[in-house]
């Protein structure tokens, strides 16, 4: 056999270096389908992929409705985006908004057991993060968010790498499932004993007899219950009435926003007007009726007898309606959590008090969507402690007294800047720790920041110096008095320059 050229060497090469590094967020051993072969799927336009891939077989009629507010009212699905996005969005770019924290207890106070626990902490913390880097869930955040949002729930499938000999292994990946054809299997008390996929090109199912293989993010959890309840669906009887208003208003755009036409017919002579009959009348309307190129509107009167001057109620009715249909569209807006005054749908902040509250407001209700994300996420990464020999549920055996992960999301309720200032005279006065301070200033990995701070001071390397904070101008308009004194340094009774007292006795 002919040895194979330099190129193919190389490419080979290369090839097996790349599928090492990021193969494995691209392939792995999936059962799930979508509802057409790959090939097929691609014949068609980008518009048609996801719902040919998502071909209901589960709530087809709640499928019908939900997407049918999504593709007729951009603003609702602005809505949801916003809501997404402000969930999982992290405001110093990393690849997601949120961190999982690693918290362990030791068994005691003695050095010994804080030191057993800072071990363990530091590894299941590795473990966390190459989980996080491997999987790529922080890039698909806000995409799974969206997802149970607008359906309820998502589904994803965990690709398990598991050692039989050791009974260790790893997560190497996550893939979302077509949500609307995804079921669950439940004993008589409520709990899931499997989870299947009915695609709508296969008749037999898709079966995972573990649970624990599926990932099942809900939103509006109900223990009873299996499925969750989409954000969309209260708007139901809403968006009925809202469709009549919104081909009301689309039908007296097109009809009464045009001008009218009046057609005056006879004509006047020196015997007064000459009448016509109602025959030659009917006749003249038919044939304006007729015109398939006319879209004006028009009025026929006889010329004499009716005066019409000016119409001045079809603006009027058209406009009322265009305001109670920005009403009703600003209360589904309203009812999905976002105030209006941040959705822009209406400026209703009078005051910077009520801005205050409803921004308040708003970070509740995001804090809330973020719960549902973080609930199920917390499982996962219980499995994938357990299988690298870290477990959860019996920290004794590693000679601790607990183990447990902690979400930390950016707090919305504030600005930036208002936080900088906050967490640092809370460090300042004693009240906040430095990891938790830098934690809160955005820095992911606060004791790796902590590690570089103790290095560069052993080496010498101090702060040059430090700063008042910032006069918060941008909260309460200009001419706030700033902290430091700002007296005029060119006053009559400043010291000439050295800073000594002059005796005028002497002197004189």
């Amino acid at each position: 056999m002919a040895r194979p050229s330099n190129t193919t060497r190389r490419w080979k090469q290369l090839k097996e270096k790349i599928t090492a590094v990021a193969g494995e967020w691209f392939s792995g051993n999936y059962q799930g389908k979508i509802s057409m072969e790959a090939e097929k799927l691609t014949r068609f336009s980008d518009g048609q992929w996801r719902l040919i891939a998502e071909k209901p077989t589960r709530a087809i009629s709640d499928f019908n409705f939900i997407f049918d507010i999504l593709s007729s009212s951009p603003v609702i699905e602005g809505a949801i985006s916003k809501l997404a996005h402000d969930a999982a969005v992290d405001e110093n770019g990393d690849d997601r908004g949120w961190a999982a924290v690693v918290k362990v207890e030791p068994q005691d106070d003695t050095e010994a057991s804080k030191t057993q626990a800072a071990v363990i902490r530091k590894e299941a913390q590795t473990i966390i993060n190459k989980f996080v880097s491997r999987t790529g869930i922080g890039y698909k955040t806000q995409s799974y968010i969206k997802k149970f949002l607008i359906a309820g729930d998502c589904f994803a499938e965990l690709d398990f790498d598991l050692d039989p000999s050791t009974s260790l292994g790893q997560i190497n990946g996550i893939k979302e499932l077509p949500t609307w054809q995804m079921y669950k299997s439940l004993d008589d008390f409520g709990n899931t004993i499997s989870f299947y996929q009915v695609t709508s090109i296969s008749k037999d199912p898709i079966t995972w007899s573990i649970p624990a293989q599926v990932v099942h993010f809900r939103s509006n959890i109900c223990d009873y219950l299996p499925y969750g309840q989409s954000e969309l669906m209260p708007l139901r009887n809403e968006w009925e009435k809202f469709k009549l208003l919104d081909m009301d208003v689309t039908m007296a755009v097109h009809t009464r926003a045009v001008a009218a036409e009046v057609h005056y017919l006879g004509r006047e002579s020196g015997f007064g007007f000459q009448e016509i009959s109602p025959e030659e009348l009917k006749e003249y309307k038919k044939k304006l009726l007729d015109d398939p190129t006319d879209i004006n509107r028009f009025y026929v009167v006889k010329q004499g007898q009716t005066k019409i001057e000016k119409l001045d109620g079809d603006a009027t009715a058209v406009k009322i309606l265009a305001d109670v249909r920005a009403q009703r569209e600003a209360t589904m807006i309203w009812s999905l959590g976002i105030p209006l005054s941040i959705a822009g749908a209406q400026a209703d902040a009078n005051n910077r008090h009520q801005a205050a509250v409803q921004q308040a407001d708003y970070a509740r209700r995001i804090n809330a969507v973020r719960k549902d994300f973080s609930a199920p996420l917390e499982k996962v990464l219980g499995i994938e402690l357990a299988l690298n020999g870290y477990s959860i549920r019996d920290p004794e055996s590693l000679g601790v007294a607990r183990i447990t992960i902690q979400f930390r999301w950016p707090d919305l309720s504030e600005t930036r800047t208002q936080r900088s200032t906050r967490v640092t005279k809370e460090f300042t006065v004693g009240a906040r720790s430095l990891e938790s301070l830098l934690y809160e200033i955005g820095d992911q990995d606060p004791e790796g920041e902590i590690a570089r701070i103790l290095d560069e001071r052993s080496r010498g390397i101090f702060p040059l110096g430090s700063s008042g904070f910032a006069t918060p101008n941008d909260q309460q308009g200009k001419g706030v008095r700033a902290e430091t004194d700002n007296r005029d340094s060119g006053a009559k009774n400043d010291d000439p320059g050295d800073g000594e007292d002059v005796d005028d006795d002497e002197d004189s």
